[in-house]
């Protein structure tokens, strides 16, 4: 290529850390259990108390009437509504729990910190010739959630020769998990600040750097788009 680009991003920690804490009240009539709970993912939040509790799932009613902001965090049932849940069968007496802001540092899973390795070859007219997108991740010994760093990036621009590859990394720290746009929050943002970098090097505007490098098919796979406006949102 004319001109090359190597540069490396560091996205730090996120925490999901919403104003609306995370709150259950849980309580026990005839046997049933219902939880009022701040939780994304109502369909599936039943199962895991059940299953945690070794009861039936038609027992366990879960509303969540307000989320408040979740941004991710409460997409999984916590430990605070487990222990609500034992606490309201063993006294026969709603409960309820709401997470502090530190606990919820520790207890809710957070997006990983990434390192990410952008590396870019264009023409002198801007052209790019080939594109690669490589990040690390991390996730502790008991989860298995990856973070999608390139998510966003594979179908943003043209590029004949291209590269996209995530590696995880072991840590002795709390899950990580998805946060409010898995991937594509912090992976864009590493592609986003190669290629206003990339313009500099070549005098362009980045704005027509990136119209220049608008793909007319997927470059994923050579597809044509259903719809994509995203020229319209440049002009």
């Amino acid at each position: 290529a004319d001109i090359t680009l190597d540069q490396s991003y560091t996205p730090p920690v996120h925490s999901p850390a919403a104003l609306e804490p995370h709150a259950s009240t849980v309580s026990l009539d005839g046997g049933k259990l219902t939880v009022r709970t701040s939780n994304q993912m109502v369909g599936t939040a039943g199962g895991t108390i059940a299953t945690a509790l070794g009861i039936d799932k038609g027992d366990v009613r879960v509303l969540a009437p307000f989320v408040g902001g979740g941004f991710g965090g409460k997409t999984a049932i916590g430990p605070e509504v487990i222990l609500a849940a034992i606490a309201a069968e063993r006294i026969g007496r709603p409960v309820k729990v709401a997470l502090p802001r530190a606990q919820t540092a520790y207890l809710v899973h957070h997006r990983s910190a990434t390192t990410q390795r952008i590396r870019i070859g264009a023409d002198r007219q801007g052209r790019i010739t080939a594109f690669a997108h490589e990040g690390v991740a991390a996730q502790n010994d008991d989860a298995s959630f990856l973070e999608p760093i390139p998510f966003g990036s594979l179908p943003l621009y043209a590029g004949a020769n291209r590269r996209f590859r995530t590696d995880l990394v072991r840590l002795d720290l709390p899950a990580t998990g998805a946060v409010r746009a898995p991937g594509e929050a912090i992976g864009t943002f590493a592609v986003e600040c190669a290629m206003d970098e990339l313009a500099e090097q070549l005098g362009l505007d980045p704005i027509e750097l990136r119209c220049i490098n608008e793909p007319e098919v997927d470059p994923v796979n050579g597809k044509p788009f259903s719809a994509r406006r995203l020229l319209d949102c440049y002009d």
